[in-house]
């Protein structure tokens, strides 16, 4: 007599743990046609989730063939999820199997040494959103963004430069955001952080710095390079190298190549963001995080 009501309890349990981003991506599928494909339903859903987690990730192939013509339905998100090496061999547009989906989500989750899940044996539309509101869960606990914020030196209220440290990632990098209208730092750090969250991804760590200082943590060594690699809404132009002089004018968004973006992915050689550098700075910086924490968000998943 006590089997159904604990099975009930068990349904609702877990209906619980899974609603990370569950109606956003309802939304997402309620925004397609009412007869599109489970392949191609989630390859949509799938690159949604990945652009609430990884804004302005670069490609992890060139040159893919991707399963879908250009002129189908769907083709963006197939595309993108192909250079990023998240579609298995036995995916298909039109009917998706129980093993291709299980192998994208597992996929996706072993960017961030998360394990493999296990998936319903018909992937039904609404199933799959339940299936990645879980993914979702276990990628937001996982991941440690560290935000970078400054102020102009002479308006301190104003943002000068706004960027986040994105190190616990398949693809370790500084996403430099532009400023939405009307965001300042009147009323502190915390405001920035809350816009900069999504529902897959919380900010809750942060560090404050002088302009020059910010700046300084990735370009203060003369042999540093700075690169562009991957943008907000997507361009296929990258990874450009920006020249040297010019990185103030890319870091304010006033270079002609970065104007038009909302968000872009940096990467620096010569020289990284590495815990020695960070600690020799610190007397200049500001943080809501115990010393003891650092060395975690500086960590990559493969240990370095």
């Amino acid at each position: 007599m006590r089997l159904i009501p604990l099975l009930i309890t068990f349904s609702l349990l877990s209906s619980a743990f899974a609603q990370r981003c569950q109606p956003e991506l309802q939304q997402t599928a309620a925004s397609l046609p009412a007869d599109t494909p489970t392949g191609i339903l989630s390859a949509e859903l799938l690159s949604a989730a990945i652009h609430w987690v990884e804004p302005a990730l670069p490609p992890l192939a060139w040159s893919v063939t991707v399963p879908v013509a250009p002129d189908e339905p769907g083709y963006d998100a197939v595309r993108y999820l192909t250079e990023r090496r998240l579609l298995p061999d036995g995916w298909s547009a039109r009917d998706l199997s129980a093993q291709a989906w299980e192998a994208m989500l597992s996929r996706f989750l072993g960017w961030y040494g998360l394990p493999p899940v296990d998936v319903a044996i018909d992937p039904l539309p609404q199933q799959l959103t339940m299936d990645l509101a879980a993914a979702l869960e276990q990628v937001s606990g996982a991941v440690r963004p560290l935000a970078l914020v400054a102020a102009d030196s002479e308006d301190r209220s104003r943002i000068a430069f706004l960027g986040l440290v994105w190190n616990w990632t398949v693809y370790p990098r500084l996403i430099v955001q532009r400023p939405l209208p009307g965001q300042d730092l009147s009323h502190g750090v915390r405001p920035l952080l809350e816009d900069l969250s999504n529902c897959a991804v919380e900010l809750e760590h942060y560090i404050f710095a002088p302009e020059a200082t910010a700046r300084n943590l990735f370009l203060a060594h003369a042999d540093s390079r700075m690169y562009v690699i991957g943008s907000e809404p997507e361009l296929t132009a990258w990874p450009l190298l920006v020249p040297e002089g010019q990185e103030e004018a890319y870091f304010g968004f006033s270079s002609p190549q970065v104007s038009e973006l909302s968000a872009y992915a940096a990467a620096f050689d010569g020289s990284a963001l590495g815990l020695r550098s960070l600690m020799a700075m610190m007397p200049r910086l500001r943080t809501n995080l115990p010393p003891t924490r650092i060395p975690g968000l500086l960590r990559t998943p493969n240990g370095n």
